[in-house]
């Protein structure tokens, strides 16, 4: 896993001044991309940089800078760490107080994060108010969830049990009915069912079965790889795959090792150093209205580099079989950018994903999985829908009826009386431009009325 992470960005190493040759020693001859290697230089007491690394915050001018807490455990050179990262990268550290643990928080990049309530039991001084205050002010956090811990174990961490993928996507453990967790479990996904995302949408929730209490949410995601950690059990295979589903385009690989446990396996051994120059997409989208044929997209990117406009845009299609189509993003204020889009009409569906480039081709996609799982709006727009120029051609008892397209109409029903004083009466329907039938009478009338159906 180590030469994977060294082939695919930086691998930052926390060791001791004395154990750095040695460490050296083992990463080189064990195939790791030495030219991406960092070394931090301080001590520590353990491996669990999950749960006492720092924070990453981008401020205001997208200025990247961490966020420091009281670790939980009782390691000093653990709780220290923080600063030595922050004195390498020359970021500064804000210190928070309150006891925490990284292990315990998973946040969207979106103003949402999650924890266990282990937060109120460790912070048993501060309301919960108190903390949620903290959040807000040191991390941005407008909404921090909080949930019972359903694993009821002794480290009560949320990544044991739930992933955030995405914005509006969570991986839970599930586990059989008669496993002694099962209903905490199903507890905590009624609880993320009645959430909604920063999206304004409700989460999609995928389920990972757990049966053996594999610790399969306990996955580490970089640069569009995620590494799952598997136990040589039946359900490795289905793990990965319910990664696969959830998030196409990525590769998903799992790795085993012999020390995983339940509570403790890749997540916590991982930790991630962001891209001081990387840029953050923001967008809730619009709601489709039925009286409206225009969509305005309101997109908030902040970026250290100039964009690249020409690849800075709106991809959108309607329909599944539809074409994709880029539509260019307009700059109207600072780090604020639009573009307008047709409503889909009632019966259509927009599909849509979002891009933004900068000059050094960096680049982000929001949702994450761009177009392999784009956002999808249902329209409701009701067009108005003219009626045909109908055309009639007769050659003995044959008729054929045929008229233009019109536009928004999928449909078109056909009409007959025989005096036009009469009710009209439908005597047929097609999607097509024409209709066919035969003459049992000397004179009949015919009309044609376009409409749009909703299958």
């Amino acid at each position: 896993m180590l030469i994977d992470l060294s082939n695919n960005g930086l691998l930052y190493v926390v060791v001791s001044s004395s154990l750095q040759a040695t460490c050296n020693s083992a990463l080189s001859t064990n195939g790791i991309n030495m030219a991406n290697v960092r070394y931090i230089i301080t001590n520590n007491d353990s491996y669990w940089i999950r749960d006492y690394g720092p924070w990453t915050i981008m401020e205001g001018n997208n200025n990247m800078q961490m966020v420091d807490f009281i670790y939980n455990r009782p390691r000093p050179n653990d709780d220290a760490v923080p600063s030595a990262i922050a004195n390498y990268l020359g970021v500064n550290l804000y210190q928070m107080n309150i006891t925490h643990t990284g292990g315990n928080i998973m946040t969207d990049g979106q103003g949402k994060a999650m924890s266990t309530n282990l937060v109120l039991t460790e912070n048993s001084s501060l309301s919960q108010s108190a903390i949620t205050d903290m959040f807000n002010t040191y991390m941005g956090i407008t909404d921090y969830q909080l949930y019972p811990d359903p694993n009821n174990t002794y480290i009560n961490h949320i990544d044991c049990w739930a992933k955030l993928l995405d914005v509006d996507k969570v991986l839970i453990r599930s586990v059989p009915t008669n496993h002694s967790q099962y209903n905490a479990i199903e507890a905590v996904v009624t609880q993320w069912q009645s959430k909604l995302s920063s999206y304004g949408t409700p989460y999609k929730i995928y389920r990972v079965n757990t049966s053996n209490d594999e610790p399969y949410t306990n996955s580490f995601i970089f640069n569009k790889h995620i590494y799952v950690p598997l136990m040589g059990t039946a359900n490795d295979a289905a793990a990965l795959l319910a990664y696969q589903n959830a998030m196409p385009g990525y590769t998903v690989t799992g790795y085993a090792y012999s020390n995983f446990e339940s509570t403790d396996a890749i997540h916590c051994r991982v930790n991630t150093i962001f891209d001081n120059q990387m840029i953050s997409v923001q967008h809730i989208p619009p709601v489709p209205s039925a009286v409206s044929q225009t969509l305005t997209f309101d997109v908030n990117i902040a970026h250290t580099n100039a964009l690249n406009q020409n690849g800075t845009f709106i991809s959108w299609k309607t329909g599944k079989n539809g074409i994709w189509q880029n539509s260019y993003l307009s700059l109207q204020s600072k780090g604020n950018w639009l573009t307008n889009l047709t409503a889909p009409v009632i019966g259509d569906t927009l599909f849509y994903w979002i891009s933004a480039t900068d000059v050094t081709n960096r680049n982000v996609t929001l949702p994450l999985c761009a177009d392999q799982d784009p956002f999808m709006l249902v329209g409701v727009y009701v067009p108005a829908i003219n009626q045909p120029q109908v055309q009639l051609q007769i050659q003995d008892n044959n008729v054929r009826i045929s008229w233009n397209a019109v536009s928004y109409a999928n449909n078109y029903i056909i009409y007959a009386a025989n005096s036009p004083d009469e009710d009209f009466l439908p005597v047929g329907s097609t999607s097509a431009t024409f209709w066919e039938t035969t003459l049992n009478t000397e004179k009949k009338f015919f009309k044609v009325i376009a409409q749009r159906v909703v299958r």
